[in-house]
């Protein structure tokens, strides 16, 4: 392989390690933002009763006949943990976030009076997925970056789902 080749290769892997260290950064200095503002309306999303009551459930395994917004077990996870979760894990448990804001009536007035039942939720819970989908993604490749990991460990998925409201713009602002 030419130096030149070589040297571009190292230029695009150390661009691409640069973008993914930012993007960790970002993510982190927003969840630390919202940690320093308090209550999070994401904290009031708790699983229910009915999520637990199955002692013989294996978790992140979907069950039949439940609903999608029923099971979410990942509200208190880590960013490393909702990476590895099932997607119907994922879409009960933003469907608790989005509930927990919305009875508390803190969604902007479009989507607040755009939710009259459960299914209405379904649109938003599936927006907050990708976008947590997005704010986790593993880096490429194996660089033994004891940073990321740290970092990553350190996220908290609620915490990172009201940062993805507000980045979206669907919280009201605190008046």
């Amino acid at each position: 392989m030419s130096d030149i080749v070589r040297t571009a290769l190292r230029k695009a892997l150390l661009h691409v390690l640069a973008m993914v260290v930012m993007g960790v950064i970002f993510v982190a200095f927003i969840c630390y933002a919202i940690v320093e503002r308090g209550h999070s309306p994401a904290d009031d999303a708790k699983p229910n009763a009915r999520n637990h009551a199955e002692q013989d459930q294996v978790p992140g395994e979907p069950q039949r006949g439940v609903a999608w917004y029923d099971g979410g077990t990942l509200h208190d996870k880590t960013a490393l943990e909702w990476q590895t979760a099932s997607e119907a894990d994922k879409l009960a448990t933003s469907a608790d976030f989005v509930s927990a804001v919305w009875t508390k009536n803190d969604f902007v007035p479009k989507i607040q009076n755009s939710i009259q039942s459960t299914d209405d939720m379904k649109p938003y819970a599936e927006e907050l997925v990708k976008f947590l989908d997005q704010v986790t993604v593993a880096p490429p490749g194996d660089f033994g970056n004891d940073l990321l990991r740290r970092t990553y460990e350190g996220l908290k998925v609620k915490k990172m789902a009201e940062s993805g409201m507000k980045t979206m713009d669907w919280i009201r602002p605190s008046e």
